[in-house]
């Protein structure tokens, strides 16, 4: 998973984009990119996250 270029701290960085995209969203696009290697493969604790559907941020 690539994390971190162009998502600066000040606007909650990748965390906080991947929570407003959605993480059904990020892991479809992690899919549609696997095939050009590892750094495109979601990690385990994001699908967990997403099957149980939490997120990095609590919601207000």
């Amino acid at each position: 998973m690539i994390m971190g270029v162009g998502f600066p701290a000040f606007r909650g960085g990748p965390c906080r984009y991947i929570d407003q995209m959605g993480l059904d969203n990020y892991l479809a696009l992690c899919e549609k990119y696997a095939h050009l290697g590892k750094a495109y493969e979601a990690p385990q604790k994001i699908r967990d996250m997403a099957a149980a559907g939490e997120t990095f941020y609590a919601t207000a």
